[in-house]
């Protein structure tokens, strides 16, 4: 849902697109015109997205099409248009992989994107202008990382990795967002989703 509340977005990874619905006072959803619609090229497969500055910035990771695509909207003009698209890999792979999740470190310095079958979390640096560097790719600790997290206090990366059942722990550099060591490894068949909150706290 867009941060004014008007608006709700929505991947569809099989029609390469995220529609855009208006939403009524009542909850009703009603299509918004093509304009909103935001198109990915054929094949790409959208997967997950998330929004940054109050929805300026709307960054998409495409699992077929293993890019990170990077929109932008003037103020005030709620029709996304792309200024950026990345692959997620590292340069020279080859083999099979289907881009996962993303999320932003807590000071929205960097991003990063989990690759299934070239299992590694790909990092990227936040530009001034939205746009993103790739900084590097770490080894995720185990087999198909389908989802991770980074804990609240930004200090550690939580990858679930499914094929491998596994949960594992790095240590993460706030500075440079570098992932380093892993530091801790949970057994837990078919891993696919993790949630990190604070201590005392209930995951809403």
């Amino acid at each position: 849902v867009s941060g004014d509340g008007k608006r709700l977005y929505a991947a569809d990874l099989g029609l390469d697109q995220i529609f855009c619905y208006e939403i009524s006072e009542g909850g009703r959803l009603t299509e918004k015109n093509e304009e909103y619609q935001i198109r990915t090229p054929k094949g790409t497969g959208p997967r997950h997205f998330l929004f940054r500055e109050e929805d300026r910035y709307l960054y998409l990771v495409t699992e077929m099409g293993n890019r990170l695509f990077v929109y932008e909207k003037a103020e005030g003009e709620p029709v996304y248009r792309e200024i950026q698209n990345i692959s997620t890999l590292p340069e020279g792979y080859t083999g099979f992989n289907a881009a996962a999740d993303l999320h932003f470190s807590r000071d929205g310095k960097f991003l990063y994107v989990s690759n299934r079958g070239a299992n590694n979390l790909a990092v990227f640096r936040v530009t001034e202008n939205g746009t993103v560097l790739l900084t590097g790719h770490y080894d995720c600790g185990g087999d198909f990382p389908r989802n991770f997290c980074i804990t609240p206090d930004d200090r550690f990366v939580v990858a679930a990795n499914q094929k491998s059942g596994s949960v594992a722990v790095f240590a993460r550099d706030a500075v440079t967002g570098a992932i380093g060591g892993k530091v801790s490894e949970l057994a837990i068949p078919n891993a696919v989703f993790v949630q990190a909150v604070p201590k005392g706290e209930t995951w809403k």
